[in-house]
């Protein structure tokens, strides 16, 4: 406190007379001047409230004070002595106490916390990596994935051999055992298969949609559609007005078992041809095959059945391809695709043929 402030009070001076002077503000009821009284402030020039000391006679005789008194008042001081002995004891081992729990829990926290908290940084067990799964295809993703403990979820119907395109969950990401991941998938730009052969078409299923696919005005064709092609056909002329190339479709109820010897069963219809002219004549040709508006991209071949000949009237090749195994009956597609080439006499027909994969396709899609 400053000097200047009222409530300061001069450190008294030796053998002065202090008792019952409090701060201002402590205690509470009770007499001024009494210990727990309200205090008052006091300053250097107050009037000592009590007064002045009363007077005391120096000549008066002394009197001393009884036996019993000054006994009650040693054992009253020693048992306080005692007592506070006793108690700073107690008091002094039990701080020893807290003193030795405090050094044996300070030296063995570490390794009790260890032992009752993991540490925060450590990996959950639980929790997995997702892995970077675009670019695999469908089938290779869910392996990936199945092997850590997590699902894929793509559309239904996808394809195994559609490629991921994205993913929902990030590369690296921590996620639960059993999380889905999902992922979007687009189709491959390299061919899905090179070939349909007689034997492929066994597998295929029943319901698969197959059809005539044609890239009408093509840049890079000799061929240009005709106007006069009837209803179900399509007919295109070469540049040189020498050939002509019809195609169609329908449906054929072939007794044969498979794709190859009902492709020849519909040869010998369509042309009449006996079975040793087949035999002797007939041989394998193809179609470009390509992939359907939803399928996968595919620049391979589809295998036929072919017959040459000519007449006074040109030369022809007539080729075609029965899928045995498509339930035409079922989905009303057809199961019978044709191409017939004419030409004028001197021109042969296997010469142009493969000009025609450029603007006509079978498109298979499963």
């Amino acid at each position: 406190m400053s000097d200047d402030d009222p409530r300061s009070i001069d450190e008294p001076s030796a053998g002065s007379d202090c008792d019952g002077v409090h701060p201002a503000g402590a205690g509470g009821e009770g007499r001024l001047g009494e210990p727990g009284g309200p205090g008052i402030e006091v300053g250097r020039d107050s009037p000592d409230p009590r007064g002045e000391p009363p007077a005391v006679d120096a000549t008066a005789p002394r009197t001393s004070p009884a036996a019993g008194d000054v006994a009650t008042k040693v054992r009253s001081k020693k048992g306080w002595i005692i007592g506070g002995s006793v108690a700073g004891a107690i008091v002094l081992v039990a701080g020893i106490a807290v003193i030795a729990a405090v050094a044996v829990t300070a030296s063995s926290g570490s390794s009790l916390q260890a032992a009752s908290s993991p540490s925060s940084s450590a990996p959950d067990s639980d929790l997995v990596e997702v892995p970077d799964l675009v670019g695999m295809t469908v089938a290779e993703a869910r392996s990936e994935l199945e092997a850590i403990g997590l699902d894929l979820v793509v559309a239904d119907g996808t394809d195994d051999q559609a490629i991921v395109a994205t993913q929902g969950r990030s590369e690296g990401q921590q996620v639960a055992v059993g999380a889905d991941v999902l992922a979007t998938v687009e189709w491959t730009a390299e061919p899905e298969m090179d070939s349909l052969s007689f034997a492929d078409g066994a597998a295929l299923d029943p319901l698969t949609m197959v059809g005539w696919s044609f890239s009408l005005g093509a840049d890079n064709s000799s061929w240009i559609s005709s106007p006069d092609a009837g209803e179900g056909e399509i007919i295109f002329v070469n540049d040189e007005g020498t050939c002509t190339a019809e195609y169609w479709q329908q449906t054929f109820d072939a007794t044969a078992t498979d794709d190859l010897a009902a492709s020849d069963e519909y040869l010998a219809e369509v042309s009449g041809a006996t079975a040793d002219e087949l035999a002797q004549y007939a041989f394998d040709g193809h179609f470009a095959l390509s992939g359907g508006p939803d399928g996968p991209a595919r620049e391979g071949e589809v295998a036929t059945r072919t017959l040459l000949w000519s007449n006074d009237e040109g030369s022809f090749l007539l080729t075609a391809r029965v899928f045995r195994n498509l339930d035409y009956a079922t989905s009303t597609m057809s199961n019978v695709y044709t191409l017939e080439i004419q030409c004028d006499n001197g021109v042969d027909p296997e010469d142009v043929v493969e000009s025609l994969d450029d603007i006509a396709t079978v498109s298979v899609d499963e």
